[in-house]
C-alpha cells in the first residue's frame, strides 16, 4: 500500500532561487540614491545675488497707444468669404460625364497600364487593370484607338482586366489623358 504524503508538504522550506531570477526581477526596480549622497546644498543651485532682478516696468520711451491687432474672422465668416467670390468650379470636359466606364488611377497616381513578356519575351502584352463601368465599350474603344483586330483585345472576366497583344502602353496612357482620366 502507497504511503500518503503529508498534507503540508508543499511549506517545505525551499533553497534560495539563482541569482540569474534575482537580477531579472531586480532590473525593473527603479535605482533610488541615499539621501546622503544626493544631498546637494540649496545655495549651489539658487541664482547668485550678483544677478539683476528683471523688472515688470516697460523699457519703451513711446506715449502713443498700442495699435489695434485685426481680429480674426469667426469660421463661418471665412468659410461664406471663400465660398462666395474666391472657389471656380471645375471644368468638365463632356466626355468626362458621359463615358460608361471608368480607369481608376493606382496609388502613385498613375494610369493602370501594364507591359507583360510571356513564352520567353515573344509574346508582348499590354494589360489594363482599374476598370469600372461597362468594361465591353471600353474595350471597343481601345479596339479602334489601336486599329487591332477584334481577337487581339480580349477582355478576362475574372480579373475584369483587358489584355491587348502588343506594347501599347505609351500610346494608351496618352489616349486616357486626353479622355480626362
Amino acid at each position: 500500500m502507497a504511503v500518503p504524503s503529508p498534507l503540508l508538504a508543499f511549506l517545505r522550506p525551499l533553497g534560495l532561487p539563482c541569482s540569474a531570477t534575482v537580477r531579472h526581477f531586480l532590473r525593473f526596480s527603479q535605482n533610488t540614491r541615499s539621501s546622503v549622497e544626493g544631498a546637494v546644498p540649496r545655495e549651489s543651485i539658487s541664482v547668485s545675488a550678483t544677478v539683476p532682478v528683471p523688472s515688470l516696468a516697460s523699457t519703451s520711451t513711446s506715449n502713443s497707444p498700442p495699435t489695434k491687432v485685426p481680429k480674426a474672422p469667426s469660421p463661418s465668416e471665412a468659410f461664406e468669404s471663400q465660398s462666395q467670390s474666391g472657389l471656380k468650379p471645375t471644368v468638365t470636359t463632356p466626355t468626362q460625364i458621359m463615358l460608361p466606364y471608368h480607369i481608376s488611377r493606382t496609388p502613385s497616381a498613375q494610369l493602370p497600364f501594364y507591359l507583360l513578356r510571356k513564352r520567353g519575351g515573344n509574346l508582348h502584352q499590354t494589360r489594363v487593370k482599374g476598370i469600372a463601368g461597362d468594361i465591353n465599350v471600353l474595350r471597343t474603344d481601345i479596339q479602334r484607338f489601336l486599329n487591332l483586330p477584334e481577337k487581339e483585345v480580349t477582355i478576362n472576366r475574372t480579373t475584369n482586366h483587358i489584355i491587348c497583344k502588343g506594347h501599347w502602353r505609351s500610346q494608351l496612357t496618352e489616349w486616357a489623358k486626353q479622355r480626362g482620366f
